[in-house]
């Protein structure tokens, strides 16, 4: 029990964590708010840049959320174990998208199951997946040369 106990104050204590959870915590009302503000505007949509962010960021920040789930849980893995893990955990929810089963289109009738799991397999979403973990690590190698900056010593 005094392990476990440990091990949560160790968690709990990680500044790279606390990171991750800001970051976490930070890209779900962008990520809803741009899915939200989209749909609002698509029918005046003229293709514009605008519209154009406003259809794909969201599948984007989508794939970088989960990116940020993995470095979260699996903090001492490297950056491409974590890129694999949220690339195969956001490819399999968009492969599932062909499987239209009664009880899985209930849930995705749900607001919550629809955001989750989508309801149409799109080759553009996995580009979005890609490029939403691939700026994820690319914000982490940049973190971690500033961090490594900050923390080397001076001569």
């Amino acid at each position: 029990m005094n392990r476990i106990f440990q091990q949560l104050l160790d968690i709990l204590r990680d500044r790279r964590r606390h990171l991750y959870t800001a970051m976490i915590i930070g890209i779900i009302p962008v990520g809803l708010y741009s899915r939200i503000w989209f749909r609002s505007v698509e029918d005046q949509c003229a293709g514009g840049i605008l519209c154009t962010w406003g259809e794909f960021a969201p599948d984007a920040l989508y794939a970088l959320m989960f990116y940020w789930i993995a470095r979260w849980i699996w903090i001492n893995r490297s950056f491409a174990w974590a890129a694999m893990l949220a690339l195969g955990f956001c490819y399999g929810i968009e492969v599932l998208q062909f499987y239209h089963a009664p009880w899985i289109d209930a849930i995705r009738a749900t607001p919550l199951g629809g955001l989750i799991l989508g309801f149409s397999f799109l080759w553009s979403d996995i580009v979005c997946y890609s490029l939403g973990v691939g700026f994820g690590v690319m914000g982490d190698v940049v973190l971690a040369r500033f961090s490594f900056r900050l923390s080397s010593p001076t001569s």
